[in-house]
């Protein structure tokens, strides 16, 4: 037996299900496991060391940029239909490197044109 989508909508609609994206959670971490503690306790033990000798600190975190970071969801008047150019569905992937301190914020950053792996 083959179902259209609009009969699935109209199910759908009729018994109250709606369309939702799923949220995902980074995972926690469990500091009773004796790896992660161990490694809790050498940043605690690298952070007063950088601290005692009046180190500067400098934080830096990676944001990839894709075309999955589009938004999914767009409000558009009734009766009219939503239109995206070409070159606005080809999005090139570029990851940032930023590095940020508490007396200067922003140190410097730098583009890649891809996403970074670990090595890199």
């Amino acid at each position: 037996m083959r179902i259209s989508a609009s009969t699935i909508e109209r199910l759908y609609k009729q018994n109250g299900v709606k369309f939702k994206f799923i949220a995902r959670a980074k995972r926690e971490v469990n500091f009773e496991v004796p790896y992660f503690r161990d490694w809790f306790y050498r940043m605690r033990s690298q952070l007063q060391d950088v601290e005692e000798k009046r180190l500067k600190l400098v934080f830096l975190d990676e944001a990839v940029f894709t075309f999955n970071t589009m938004a999914t969801r767009a409000w558009f008047s009734a009766y009219e239909c939503l239109k995206l150019r070409d070159a606005e569905t080809r999005i090139k992937t570029i990851a940032m490197v930023s590095a940020i301190s508490l007396d200067k914020g922003l140190e410097g950053y730098m583009l890649h044109p891809r996403s970074i792996s670990s090595p890199q």
